[in-house]
């Protein structure tokens, strides 16, 4: 059987309970994916970045979700510099990874989240990013990506081509990996995730949105860059 492995990336700061409920959210949705492939053995790792945490977050997510690799960072490394040290941490590990996926803590997937942005890689060729969808609890889009500033894109039940990418949940090959690297060291907290996906589809990489929801969580613009 084919092992197809995927590193989940992300990094926490000071809210225990949130990163508990994402992390539940994910676990969920990868139970879900690999009773889906039963033809296929999927592996998934967890690299979790603690960056300062003294909520006790740390503890919490070793003693419910022992498997998750927790690295330490300094509290200075905001989400770009998280990022980045957990995908170090994954690329340093030395098992070779097929993807990378982007995970903040504080979006709630639904169950079949992870077979939708498999299935949008799938249906494509050559490598490509896939970023998840989102909506409020309200049931308005909230993050996923945008054609324009102003403007945050519905799924339509198709795979829609996307201008700026939010990195709430993103699929990354390592094949756009080896061609266009990490998030850039410039960005400390915002727009690395625009960032990244506009340098992909300057080397002809596509972005593109999942064709439904894959999870709820609200716009908190008003939180940055202050907080994660």
């Amino acid at each position: 059987i084919y092992m197809i492995k995927t590193a989940v990336i992300l990094t926490v700061f000071n809210r225990r309970e949130v990163t508990l409920k994402g992390l539940r959210s994910l676990y969920t949705a990868i139970d879900y994916l690999q009773k889906d492939q039963q033809e296929e053995s999927l592996l998934f790792d967890v690299y979790m970045t603690d960056d300062g945490c003294i909520d006790g977050t740390g503890d919490a997510v070793r003693k419910e979700f022992p498997d998750v690799q927790i690295i330490k960072g300094n509290g200075n490394l905001y989400w770009g510099g998280g990022m980045r040290l957990a995908w170090q941490s994954a690329i340093d590990s030395g098992i070779n990874y097929n993807y990378y996926l982007w995970f903040n803590d504080d979006a709630y997937l639904y169950e079949d989240a992870l077979i939708s942005l498999f299935k949008v890689n799938k249906d494509v060729v050559d490598d490509c990013i896939v970023t998840g969808a989102f909506c409020g609890h309200e049931g308005n889009a909230s993050y996923g990506g945008k054609m324009e500033e102003d403007y945050v894109m519905e799924p339509d039940g198709s795979s829609q081509n996307v201008a700026l990418m939010n990195g709430n949940l993103v699929l990354v090959p390592f094949g756009v990996y080896s061609r266009i690297g990490m998030i850039d060291k410039s960005f400390i907290h915002g727009l690395g995730d625009y960032d990244y996906g506009l340098r992909a589809q300057n080397n002809n990489i596509l972005v593109l949105l999942t064709d439904k929801y894959v999870g709820i969580c609200d716009r908190h613009d008003r939180d940055i860059p202050l907080f994660y």
